[in-house]
């Protein structure tokens, strides 16, 4: 169908959206918010989607603009440095939650018998969690 003209019109959300008025005397959406990339004289397909009836936009909606590639890249590369360091930051705190998990754990077992003194507890403690982490990057 030929597009006769444009019109902006306002839906029932308030957003704006465009229709176009076809050489068959029925009016037809676009398929987004903004113009689609055409001119008045041009012909599109026009797909019916129950009571409504939609433009087919011949190529992009929005075409990139030059140059996007690059930055796109240097994007991707800052996002990947990103995902790296949390990695390693994730790795490091089960590391150190395991240990201090294991380290109370195996002092309550040594300790179980005597009775429970503070100081005693807390040296053994660290004892056992420094141990932990040191033998943690260590293979099986």
């Amino acid at each position: 169908m030929k597009i006769i003209s444009q019109i902006e019109k306002t839906g029932k959300s308030g957003k704006p959206f465009y229709a176009y008025s076809l050489d068959d005397g029925t009016q037809a959406t676009g398929v987004d918010l903004l113009p689609l990339n055409t001119e008045i004289g041009e012909t599109h397909e026009v797909v019916v989607n129950g009571n409504f009836r939609n433009l087919k936009s011949k190529g992009p909606m929005h075409p990139r603009p030059a140059g996007l590639k690059p930055n796109m890249e240097k994007l991707m590369g800052k996002k990947n440095a990103s995902i790296d360091r949390f990695q390693d930051t994730k790795h490091k705190a089960i590391k150190m939650a395991g240990a201090m998990r294991d380290a109370t754990l195996i002092t309550l077992a040594e300790l179980a018998g005597s009775p429970l003194v503070a100081e005693d507890f807390k040296s053994r403690w660290e004892h056992w969690r420094t141990f932990l982490l040191q033998k943690a990057d260590e293979p099986f």
